[in-house]
Formats: structure tokens, C-alpha cells, sequence
């Protein structure tokens, strides 16, 4: 199992036939590309490769704790920010095949190139009580999900997937995510 916090949550992916790239904004090459004032890419949180043909781009948002006071997007606004960072972490990956300074990294980047199944992930929540599911999230996800599934449609996602801790009834959610020990 690959475990790794992101955004005061924590991430566990099964070993068996999953490669994982956690904290791609850390890699060189992509903070190059990120400080750009032609690219300013923006990247999703996680990578992974899932059964070696599906690549799927993990956006984390955490609205209970991490930014209580702070609104959350709207969910069109948070659609067009996943999607635009979908859009260049694609791009990024392109850049990484070919000049990232870590092996591991540069293979992983050109095994997800590879991959002919692309899935878009938002795992995001809202509540800080992770069994207070209202009507307002469950309206809110769907949204998300809607604006998501029409803004990567160029992106020729093969799914789309609005997710949060709790999710455990999902499919196509392989890994489990929980709140870190260092949340409040």
C-alpha cells in the first residue's frame, strides 16, 4: 500500500498494479514549467497509472478544514480550474518524458502518455463531519461533476469522478483517502 498526504488528507493506493506519482507540483521539472511567465502550468495533486492503461489526474480540494472561512468555489469555477489543470498536467507530462531529472519520474511520464484511458478525478470536501451529506453537497458534487464531464470533453476523458473520504460505494475508486492525523 502507498500511503502520502496531500491537503490534510491521506492517500492509500493498492501496490498491485498501480503506479503512483504523488506531489507532481514538487518535480523539477514541473516547477520550472509552473514559475514560467509564458506557461504558468498548473498541476493536479496525483498521478497514477491504474491496471497500466488508465492514467488518472486526482485534483484534491479540502473546503471543511483547510480554508473554513474561506468559500468554496462554485462548482463551474472549481470545474474550469480542474479542467485547465487536467490540461496541463497532460502538457507537463509531455515535458517530463523527456527532460525530467529522475528516472523514475521520467518513466512513470512516459507509461502515463502512453495510456489510452484517461479518468478526471475531484476528490473534494465539503463538510467537516464526514457523515453530514446535505442535500447542498450532494447538489453541489453533481454540478461539479456535470461542468467537469463538459469541460474535459476535449480531453477525450474516459471518466469522470467526483469523490470525497467517505465514498467507499464508488467503482471506479480504487484507492481510500481519510483525514490526515494532523487535521484539526
Amino acid at each position: 500500500m502507498t500511503t502520502f498526504e496531500q491537503d490534510d488528507l491521506e492517500f492509500r493506493f493498492p501496490d498491485d498494479d498501480c503506479q503512483v506519482l504523488p506531489a507532481f507540483d514538487e518535480q523539477s521539472f514541473y516547477k520550472k514549467l509552473c514559475g514560467s511567465q509564458v506557461f504558468q502550468a498548473k498541476g493536479c495533486d496525483i498521478l497514477a497509472i491504474y491496471h497500466g492503461d488508465c492514467l488518472y489526474l486526482i485534483e484534491a480540494k479540502d473546503y471543511a478544514h483547510a480554508h473554513p472561512m474561506k468559500g468554496r468555489e462554485t462548482p463551474g469555477n472549481l470545474a474550469v480550474t480542474i479542467a485547465k489543470k487536467a490540461f496541463d498536467t497532460l502538457a507537463c507530462l509531455a515535458v517530463g518524458a523527456h527532460h525530467a531529472s529522475d528516472e523514475t519520474v521520467q518513466e512513470f511520464c512516459r507509461r502515463a502518455l502512453t495510456c489510452p484511458k484517461l479518468c478526471v478525478v475531484a476528490t473534494v470536501e465539503l463538510a467537516r463531519n464526514p457523515k453530514a451529506h446535505s442535500d447542498k453537497d450532494v447538489l453541489y458534487r453533481r454540478n461539479l461533476k456535470e461542468q467537469l464531464e463538459r469541460n474535459v470533453k476535449e480531453l477525450h476523458a474516459w471518466r469522470v469522478i467526483v469523490t470525497w473520504n467517505s465514498d467507499n460505494e464508488n467503482d471506479h475508486k480504487f484507492w481510500s483517502s481519510c483525514w490526515s492525523k494532523d487535521h484539526d
